[in-house]
């Protein structure tokens, strides 16, 4: 049984490899999918508040802003400090709300920068979490390919298994008897290195084809 439970074996290797194939797969593109949702979610928050705030004022007049432009300023300014997931933002949003406190039309030209900055931070941060998603679907999709160069040599070697241990002894079998029922009564079965059950039955049949020649033999003897 030594062959054949290797040959057993090797089938339930080459299984379990697709299925480890096929949960790599899907574990990388869940892993995939947080990644994204976090691009959107976080920095594309932040981001988003920063054009309001550059919006309001770029909409504002020269004196400053005021009425509906203030109210979409502070209002995209509390969105961003309530969104806060990159090191550097609260800074930047606490020197925002210095400028805005101390002289917003003096300090324009700094208040622009300032919140041009905030747009940048969660810029860097989006193409650095981008990033790290290609990098993870990379490293999921090699491994993959991996899984099924192994799964092909596996499977390459169960093939060679099958035909060896199975196949080809069924064929002599099949050939043995067709020239016992053709007259050659004195072929037989014959391998080395089978697998056990198969040496049994080869010895099995070659018994049978030894005892029907010599009672075919007895009729012509008497």
């Amino acid at each position: 049984m030594g062959k054949f439970s290797s040959t057993r074996s090797l089938a339930w290797f080459v299984i379990l490899t697709y299925l480890a194939m096929a949960l790599g797969s899907v574990f990388a593109f869940i892993r995939m999918a947080p990644a994204i949702e976090v691009i959107i979610d976080h920095n594309g928050r932040s981001q988003h508040a920063s054009e309001r705030m550059l919006a309001a004022l770029a909409e504002s007049s020269a004196d400053g802003l005021a009425g509906a432009n203030k109210e979409a300023f502070l209002t995209a300014l509390s969105i961003a400090e309530n969104n806060i997931t990159e090191e550097g933002e609260t800074a930047v949003i606490a020197a925002i709300k210095d400028l805005l406190q101390a002289d917003p039309v003096q300090n324009r030209t700094a208040l622009i920068e300032a919140v041009l900055n905030l747009s940048e931070i969660n810029r860097e941060a989006m193409l650095r979490a981008d990033e790290a998603a290609r990098h993870l679907g990379a490293a999921g999709a090699w491994g993959v390919v991996a899984l099924s160069l192994v799964g092909f040599g596996l499977g390459m070697i169960l093939l060679r298994r099958i035909d060896s241990d199975l196949i080809l002894p069924l064929e002599q079998i099949h050939t043995v008897f067709r020239a016992h029922l053709s007259g050659d009564r004195h072929l037989r079965c014959a391998g080395r290195h089978l697998p056990r059950p198969i040496r049994s039955l080869f010895g099995d049949i070659n018994s049978y084809l030894d005892e029907t020649m010599r009672m075919d033999r007895k009729p012509e003897e008497e």
